[in-house]
C-alpha cells in the first residue's frame, strides 16, 4: 500500500537558493513539483545579489577563457544536435511558480571561490524554520550558510563523484566512451564535494558522440531526486544515504 501524507503533519518547509529568477527548465520542473505536492512547500527564495562587474569585451573574454576555447568550439558545434526530448536547459521564468513566496536578496561575503552569508541574513533565513534548503545558486557555500535548515542544504552534482569530480557535466563520459553517466544529490558540508550523498543514480549515456544529448538525458533523469528524498523525509523523518 502506498503511504499517504498525514493530514495532521505540516508540509516540509523548503528554501531555495538561486542566482536568478530565470532558471533552466529542469530546475523549473523541480520547483513546480514541490509546489504541486501535498508534503512540501517553498517558503522563501534566497537570491544572490552579488554582481560580477562590467561585462568583458570580446578580446578580454577570449583571453580570460583561452584555456577553454577548444571546448567552447566543440560546444558550438554540438549545440546543433537535435534533442530527443525537451531541452532541460531552456530558460524559464520561475516567478509565476513562486507568486506568494518572499524573495530575500543576500549579498554574500565573497572570498576566492567561496561564499559566506552575513549573520543578519542567516538569522532572517532561520526565522522561516526551514526543513531543507535546495541550492541552485551561489558559489561554494561556507560557514553558517550550510546550517540554515534542519536537514541541511541539498545540492546536485552531475557526475559520478566516485569516479570523476571534474566538469563539465557529462563531458568526460562521452569523451571516454563510458556507457553510463552518474549524478548525485548531496547534503553540502565544509568538505568540498564530499558531503553526505543521499541519492545516487546512473543513466545510460544516450549519445556516444554528443555531450548535449547525453547531458540533457542525465539532467532530466536526475531531476526526480529531490522529490523522492523530500517524500522520504516527510514520511520517515529522515533520509537514507
Amino acid at each position: 500500500m502506498t503511504n499517504q501524507p498525514n493530514a495532521s503533519k505540516r508540509p516540509l518547509r523548503i528554501g531555495l537558493l538561486v542566482d536568478s529568477l530565470t532558471q533552466p527548465r529542469w530546475v523549473s520542473k523541480i520547483i513546480n513539483d514541490i509546489q504541486a505536492s501535498d508534503f512540501a512547500e517553498i517558503c522563501i527564495v534566497v537570491k544572490n545579489e552579488a554582481t560580477s562587474g562590467p561585462p568583458l569585451g570580446r578580446f578580454q573574454s577570449y583571453w580570460k577563457n583561452r584555456n577553454y576555447l577548444l571546448y567552447a568550439l566543440y560546444e558550438r558545434v554540438d549545440s546543433r544536435v537535435s534533442l530527443a526530448e525537451d531541452n532541460a536547459f531552456e530558460d524559464v521564468d520561475i516567478q509565476k511558480l513562486l507568486d506568494d513566496v518572499p524573495v530575500l536578496g543576500v549579498m554574500p561575503v565573497m572570498k576566492k571561490f567561496s561564499d559566506w552569508f552575513p549573520d543578519d541574513a542567516v538569522e532572517k533565513i532561520r526565522s522561516y524554520d526551514l526543513d531543507v534548503v535546495i541550492s541552485h545558486g551561489f558559489r561554494i557555500l561556507r560557514g553558517k550558510a550550510l546550517r540554515i535548515a534542519k536537514h541541511g542544504v541539498w545540492s546536485y552534482h552531475h557526475g559520478d563523484n566516485l569516479v570523476n569530480r571534474g566538469g563539465p557535466p557529462g563531458f568526460w563520459e562521452v569523451m571516454e566512451g563510458s556507457p553510463i553517466s552518474g549524478a548525485v544529490l548531496q547534503v553540502l558540508s565544509e568538505d568540498l564535494d564530499n558531503g553526505e550523498v543521499i541519492n545516487r543514480s546512473w543513466s545510460r549515456t544516450v549519445d556516444r558522440f554528443s555531450v548535449k544529448g547525453s547531458r540533457n538525458n542525465l539532467y532530466w533523469r536526475s531531476s526526480s531526486f529531490v522529490m523522492r528524498k523530500l517524500k522520504e523525509l516527510y514520511e520517515q523523518g529522515r533520509v537514507s544515504s
